[in-house]
């Protein structure tokens, strides 16, 4: 009984949820540059316009993890502007070779 209840009010809030979001109106994006990768920005399609995910194109490199600070293992980097500088934090961490212990260390590059 308590399944048809969650059945039925996914399925009603599936139903209004379009309505809702249209009835809002256009969202004015002013010029900024949008990155598109849902609909949710856009209402219709004209001349064949599709939502595409291009396959990743090798080219050369762009980040080296080569510091010994950084280990063996680096990843999860972020970047993010502070005033006029741009900053990257990544974890870095050592593996033991023999036992698989590791310890993790954050840096920050600029």
């Amino acid at each position: 009984m308590r399944y048809r209840r969650e059945v039925f009010a996914l399925t009603v809030a599936g139903l209004l949820l379009p309505l809702v979001c249209s009835a809002a109106g256009p969202i004015d994006i002013g010029s900024r540059r949008e990155l598109f990768v849902d609909r949710y920005l856009i209402d219709t399609f004209q001349d064949g316009a599709r939502l595409m995910l291009h396959r990743p194109i090798p080219r050369e490199v762009v980040l080296t993890h080569d510091e010994p600070w950084e280990g063996n293992i680096c990843g999860y980097a972020t970047i993010f502007r502070d005033d006029d500088t741009y900053r990257m934090v990544c974890r870095g961490a050592k593996t033991h070779p023999k036992t698989g212990i590791y310890s993790i260390r954050f840096t920050t590059r600029e």
